[in-house]
């Protein structure tokens, strides 16, 4: 499932366009699937009771990480940590659907 979700999340980084994710550097977009995917990994990997998601996704977003590629601080809000939890489950559930580098361009 790892490399499933990489894939996805290596895909939607390579469609982000005007934040701090975008890059030119094919290594810095595994290298940020990779951070993604250890932020959202625990919740993929869980089923939760209603209002349950909601919870965890703001607690993860009180988390200061590490920039995978210059080492500084960095926070991500509810928005973006839920955007890329709907955005690989979305993917996790179809992975050869041809709609999901739409899916991922879109937002």
């Amino acid at each position: 499932m790892e490399s499933d979700v990489l894939r996805i999340l290596t895909t939607v980084h390579s469609c982000e366009q005007g934040n701090i994710m975008k890059s030119t550097n094919e290594n810095n977009s595994y290298i940020w699937a990779k951070f993604r995917y250890n932020i959202v990994s625990e919740l993929l990997n869980n089923h939760f009771q209603r209002g349950e998601l909601k919870n965890k996704i703001l607690k993860i977003s009180k988390n200061k990480w590490k920039h995978p590629v210059t080492g500084k601080e960095i926070v991500f809000g509810y928005s973006t940590i839920e955007r890329w939890y709907y955005r690989a489950k979305a993917m996790i559930m179809n992975p050869d659907s041809s709609i999901n580098c739409q899916l991922a361009c879109k937002y």
